[in-house]
């Protein structure tokens, strides 16, 4: 069996659910620091500064959502969105070189879609916030997981908008004691997004190339809990399966406490927030580096650092 290459083919950093907020820290258990949050960024921003400037330089970055936890105001979410980006913001200015994509949330939907879109670099065409990135070898496909949800409408211009009502609808079809997922801050990808990713991941197995999907939200209850998945997860795990030779990888946060399920030949993954390190950890990210045959994880803070081989999955 040959050697594996010693360079990765893609050197990834990543953090989930910041969920900044200028409101006092939570009474749950882990503590939410709401407003201690901007902090934990700045430890992870500076930690990705660090790797990229004294180690093998990183290939681009990753936030997967919940950037803000939302306020008691649309004024004061818009300022808590302001004072995240304004950290992000100065990470790209001192690496400009170094490209940083957000994946949409739940939470970030706390202020409207239009100013969010425009705030993460999105157009207005909500079809901007699922995307492909092509590397050497690997292709990483970001998903919207919010596009069908009830969050970030505005009240009377969007009572018609298409994915409100498909989400009024959901819910109403899916009661919550027998679908525990059909909670109200989950969301959907939708018919025409699925149609997409299909289309996507088509394309990446014509070229021979690995796959590895982003989201907000996971897809399985083993990796997460049953509360916290994707609306549409059976109908993505289905175009998963047909394509199963191609992704290695699902990666998501949403449920802070993180989880890791392998199914279906594909390791899902579900990252620690931001929001909840413990400040003597510093702050929960990763360095991951993707190679031709594995991924290699260096956890920090809750984060746990592992080695996911890449499997070929069994055929039925």
């Amino acid at each position: 069996m040959a050697a594996s290459p010693a360079k990765p083919r893609v050197r990834v950093g990543l953090c989930t659910d910041v969920q900044y907020a200028d409101k006092p820290t939570s009474d749950a258990r882990p503590a939410k620091r709401y407003a201690e949050a901007v902090d934990r960024l700045r430890f992870t921003a500076q930690a990705f500064s660090e790797v990229h400037l004294h180690q093998t330089p990183l290939d681009v970055l990753f936030h997967l959502g919940d950037i803000i936890d939302g306020n008691e105001t649309l004024d004061k979410s818009r300022a808590d969105l302001e004072h995240v980006m304004n950290e992000f913001d100065s990470l790209t200015r001192k690496h400009p070189e170094l490209p940083l994509h957000h994946v949409i949330g739940n939470h970030c939907l706390r202020v409207p879609r239009q100013e969010l879109y425009a705030r993460l670099g999105f157009s207005s065409d909500s079809a901007s916030t699922w995307y492909t990135l092509k590397y050497e070898g690997i292709r990483f496909v970001i998903l919207n997981g919010c596009h069908v949800s009830l969050d970030g409408w505005r009240e009377e211009v969007d009572d018609d908008a298409p994915e409100l009502v498909q989400a009024h609808h959901f819910l109403d079809t899916h009661p919550l004691d027998a679908f525990g997922y059909a909670e109200r801050f989950n969301g959907g990808v939708g018919k025409g997004q699925l149609e997409w990713f299909r289309n996507e991941l088509a394309a990446a197995a014509s070229h021979n190339v690995k796959v590895i999907v982003l989201c907000h939200f996971p897809l399985l209850e083993e990796a997460s809990n049953i509360r916290h998945l994707l609306w549409d997860k059976d109908d993505v795990l289905a175009v998963l399966h047909e394509y199963n030779r191609t992704v290695v990888a699902w990666m998501n946060g949403h449920y802070h406490a993180g989880g890791y399920a392998f199914h279906d030949g594909i390791h899902h993954i579900t990252f620690q927030a931001v929001l909840e390190t413990d400040p003597a950890q510093g702050s929960s990210h990763a360095i991951i580096d993707v190679f031709e045959d594995r991924l290699q994880v260096d956890g920090h803070g809750s984060i746990p650092s592992c080695v996911l081989p890449f499997h070929e999955p069994r055929t039925s």
